[in-house]
C-alpha cells in the first residue's frame, strides 16, 4: 500500500505537536504502515 506524501507531513505535523519531537520520513512511514495494518486488522475482526 501506497502512502500519499501529503498524509506523511500530516502524521509528522501531528506527532511533533502532540510529542514534540520529530519524525523522519522512514519513521513516519512507519508508523502510517503499522497504523493502516492494525485498522485492517480491527475491520476484520468478527464483533
Amino acid at each position: 500500500m501506497i502512502i500519499p506524501p501529503q498524509a506523511i507531513e500530516e502524521l509528522k505535523k501531528i506527532y511533533k505537536k502532540e510529542y514534540g519531537e520529530e519524525l523522519s520520513e522512514s519513521e513516519a512511514q512507519e508508523m502510517a504502515m503499522r497504523l493502516l495494518n492494525l485498522f485492517s486488522l480491527l475491520r476484520k475482526t468478527p464483533s
